[in-house]
């Protein structure tokens, strides 16, 4: 596991003790940021069930100006804090150790909206419509921001047409990422 492009490109991560999180493998991150492009330059980001950190430091490293990152563990909010660290990157982020339902709450406040929302609950648990909903309603979203969910590569997703309308479904081995936008209701 490691950073792939960027400033901080080669630069080796470390995961959070235990067997609880799954990093994104290097293949799909590569694709995830493919994807995206050019346009995570000079975007903010916001990183949900954060793990090692790893798509937020890659975000920053390709030229996203700030991430939130958040967990609920705190061996995952140490990883990431040493992964920022080595990676010399922790100047544009900040590390919340909350839940997710929390973090959106907590981070209303904020002055600038997220410009990408990524977010990797455990694919079992049913967090992602529960995240979805409340990240709709939260007012944290710039109008053009992509909301992007990585689960398994068979897991289905819950109902969120009445939010967000997807415009991108890809697998990478056992990863899949849907890219979602705000819909028209």
């Amino acid at each position: 596991m490691r950073i792939i492009a960027g400033e901080a490109r080669g630069i080796p991560l470390v995961a959070p003790k235990g067997s609880s999180t799954r990093p994104t493998s290097d293949r799909a991150k590569e694709g995830l940021f493919n994807i995206i492009g050019s346009s995570i330059k000079g975007s903010i980001f916001l990183d949900l069930f954060s793990g090692s950190g790893g798509i937020g430091i890659e975000a920053i490293s390709r030229g996203a100006i700030a991430c939130v990152f958040v967990d609920s563990s705190r061996s995952a909010t140490i990883a990431i804090k040493e992964n920022l660290r080595k990676a010399k990157l922790s100047d544009r982020a900040e590390v919340l150790e909350v839940t997710a339902k929390n973090a959106i709450n907590i981070l209303r406040n904020r002055l600038e909206p997220f410009n990408y929302v990524f977010l990797d609950p455990p694919y079992e648990g049913g967090q992602v419509g529960e995240t979805v909903k409340a990240l709709a309603s939260s007012g944290i979203l710039s109008i053009d921001c992509s909301v992007i969910i990585e689960t398994g590569a068979r897991s289905p997703l819950p109902d969120i047409r009445e939010d967000f309308e997807t415009i991108e479904d890809r697998k990478y081995g056992q990863s899949r990422f849907v890219f979602l936008k705000r819909g028209s209701g």
